[in-house]
C-alpha cells in the first residue's frame, strides 16, 4: 500500500513524468490513447491500467477528505439521510432499532434459511446505520475496479466481427474510466469549492452538466475512432453499451450492498 501511495505521488507530481503528456490527449482527443497503445506507440504516455489507478484513487482519496458523512435517521416510519449532528426527532434505542427499522417485516420476506441471517445484519445496520453506510463507501472502489473487466466483456459480445481480442476492449475501458474518475474528481474539486464560495453554484452546475454531456459524447466518438464502424452502427452499439452498463452498474451496487451488509 505505501509502494502505491508513493507511485501516486510520484505520478501526480513529478511534472516531467508520462501522466501530464497523456492527460491532454485523454481529455481532448477521445480513443486517441487507445490507438496509440494498440498501435504500440506507449513509452510517451502512462499504461492504461496506471492511468486508471490514479485518477480513480485520486478520486476516492479526495471525496473521504472533504465528502460529508451521512447516518440513516428515523422519523417515525420514514427513513432519511442526515449529516452527524442532526438529531432525529427521538433517539432511537439500541433494542428498538431493528424494529423501526423494518427488520421484521424484511426478514419475514426472506426464505426461511436466510431468514436468521437477513434479521440479524439489519438490527447491526439500524444501530449503526453510519458505519454501514461508511463500510459500502470503502467498498465501492473495489466495485468499480471489477465492474471494468465485466464493461470489456459486453464490449466483446456487442462487437463479436471486429476480431479484436479482449484485452483490446478492456483498454478501451481502462482509459473511459480514467476519464470518468477525472471528471468526477473536477466536479467533486468544484464542490469543494462552492462550499467555501457559494456564489460559485452556478457556474459549477453548467460545469458538471456539460462535463455530463461530454462524456456521453466522448465515449460515442471514442468508439468511432478506435472500432471504425458506421455512425449509425456505431450509435446502436453506443446504446447497447450504455444499457448494458447501467444494469451491470446497478446489479453491482445491489451485490456491494447485500456484500458489506453480510460482512457488517
Amino acid at each position: 500500500m505505501a509502494e502505491l501511495a508513493s507511485d501516486l505521488l510520484d505520478d501526480l507530481f513529478n511534472l516531467d513524468s508520462r501522466l501530464w503528456r497523456s492527460v491532454v490527449p485523454l481529455i481532448l482527443k477521445p480513443g486517441f490513447l487507445t490507438t496509440e497503445y494498440l498501435a504500440g506507440k506507449r513509452a510517451r504516455y502512462l499504461p492504461p491500467f496506471r492511468m486508471y489507478l490514479v485518477f480513480s484513487l485520486s478520486f476516492f482519496a479526495l471525496s473521504s477528505l472533504f465528502g460529508d458523512e451521512f447516518e440513516l435517521v428515523t422519523d417515525g416510519e420514514e427513513v432519511s439521510l442526515a449529516a452527524p449532528g442532526e438529531a432525529a426527532d427521538e433517539t432511537i434505542a439500541s433494542d428498538s432499532a431493528g424494529s423501526e427499522f423494518g427488520c421484521s417485516e424484511l426478514a419475514d420476506a426472506t426464505p426461511i434459511e436466510w431468514r436468521e441471517a437477513v434479521s440479524s445484519a439489519c438490527t447491526a445496520i439500524a444501530q449503526d446505520s453510519g458505519g454501514f453506510i461508511a463500510a459500502v463507501q470503502n467498498n465501492i472502489p473495489t466495485m468499480m475496479f471489477l465492474l471494468i473487466p465485466v464493461v470489456a466483456l459486453i464490449m466483446k459480445l456487442i462487437y463479436p466481427l471486429t476480431q479484436r481480442r479482449y484485452i483490446e476492449h478492456l483498454i478501451f475501458c481502462l482509459h473511459v474510466h480514467a476519464l470518468f474518475f477525472l471528471i468526477l474528481t473536477l466536479g467533486f474539486s468544484l464542490e469543494v469549492l462552492v462550499r467555501a464560495a457559494p456564489i460559485l453554484l452556478r457556474p459549477a452546475e453548467v460545469l458538471v452538466a456539460a462535463s455530463t454531456v461530454y462524456l456521453f459524447g466522448y465515449v460515442f466518438v471514442a468508439l468511432l475512432r478506435v472500432y471504425r464502424q458506421d455512425k449509425m452502427v456505431t450509435l446502436g452499439k453506443f446504446v447497447l453499451l450504455g444499457g448494458g452498463y447501467g444494469v451491470t452498474l446497478f446489479i453491482s451496487f445491489l451485490m456491494t450492498v447485500a456484500y458489506t451488509a453480510v460482512r457488517f
